[in-house]
């Protein structure tokens, strides 16, 4: 299992989408519901791993990993890393975010591959649904 170090703390390399996003909410709801803004450095490291790991991912890899029907979806790490970069009024962030996604994602001929009705025909009670 691959890992990740902060100030001598051990993450798990995996958390990459999933964890790193939650960590980059965690950070933000803190500081608006208490004021408080001591995990920044946490949310700093984890957008950082975000941005990485996007920067390393070929459209095709993109594509791949949006289809994951896992926790580990693409979508959900990039939806929180450009709340992020909104919230820190991080303008290249976002548009790094959005000329690598939106290409992609946008594409027509994934929404074939992606029906609507595979988010709302499930018969699993599951979050994300296959």
């Amino acid at each position: 299992m691959n890992t990740a170090n902060y100030k001598n703390k051990t993450f798990v390399q995996w958390e990459t989408p999933y964890g790193m996003a939650w960590m980059l909410d965690l950070v933000m709801q803190r500081k608006k519901t208490t004021g408080d803004d001591g995990l920044r450095p946490l949310a700093v490291y984890a957008a950082a791993k975000l941005k990485s790991y996007l920067e390393s991912l070929s459209a095709e890899d993109l594509k791949k990993e949006a289809m994951k029907p896992a926790h580990d979806n693409l979508t959900w790490g990039m939806i929180h890393l450009a709340r992020w970069a909104k919230y820190i009024h991080d303008k290249r962030l976002l548009k790094l975010i959005q000329a690598k996604i939106l290409p992609v994602l946008m594409d027509p001929a994934l929404d074939k591959s992606c029906p609507v009705s595979a988010d709302t025909t499930s018969k699993f009670a599951e979050f994300f649904p296959t």
